[in-house]
């Protein structure tokens, strides 16, 4: 329920010794990703942490953590009623999944449930996720979805199970009714459809007579 336009974040870079020009360069190319993705959305950053260096050793070898940067949100919730959970609510509601999906399984739970290797990593759209949390943003405002998902870790499959859990209840799905993107060769829509983690996408609940 959280307001788009009433958004804002927060930067927060753990990094290894930034004398290296690796070290370096991968910082200010992620400073570049925090800039373009904070105009598209236009979320202002309004504060944030740094911890560089972060380097050790052990024996003759120096180790240099993994860079990693971790953004959080706070957002404006207009109505406290209208503050949207997760839970399936009703038998007989429509589902939709609201985005499309890729072939995009970098560093997936599925792929780490696999032991797989390699694969496109996930990368949101900045042409069209602003206006997509929009849409999305006013049909909740507006009261016609009675519960909604993020798609993140394991994709739809685990969106699905997650909402039936907290809500008891079960769910039928067509999985033909994804719509996927043109995937490479030797990607199975099915597959596909149910475990890609393709960013800016969400599980939304609604009522027949709001479908």
């Amino acid at each position: 329920g959280g307001d788009p336009t009433r958004t804002a974040i927060l930067d927060n870079f753990s990094w290894g010794n930034c004398d290296k020009p690796d070290r370096l360069g991968a910082l200010v190319l992620a400073s570049k990703g925090c800039y373009e993705a904070a105009m598209a959305y236009q979320t202002p950053f309004i504060s944030g942490k740094d911890s560089l260096n972060n380097d050790y050793r052990v024996g003759n070898e120096t180790l240099s953590i993994p860079p990693t940067l971790y953004i959080s949100s706070l957002s404006i919730v207009p109505d406290v009623q209208r503050a949207m959970t997760m839970d399936a609510k009703q038998a007989g509601n429509r589902l939709y999944l609201v985005g499309r999906t890729g072939a995009d399984f970098g560093g997936s739970e599925l792929h780490g449930h696999l032991g797989l290797d390699g694969g496109r990593v996930p990368c949101p759209d900045l042409g069209t996720a602003p206006g997509l949390f929009q849409v999305v943003h006013g049909a909740l405002a507006a009261g016609l979805v009675r519960a909604c998902h993020d798609l993140s870790e394991g994709g739809l499959a685990v969106a699905l199970a997650e909402s039936c859990l907290a809500g008891r209840l079960g769910a039928s799905v067509d999985l033909a009714q994804v719509p996927l993107d043109e995937l490479p060769d030797g990607y199975d829509p099915s597959t596909s459809a149910l475990f890609a983690e393709s960013c800016s996408r969400f599980l939304v609940e609604v009522s027949p007579e709001n479908a």
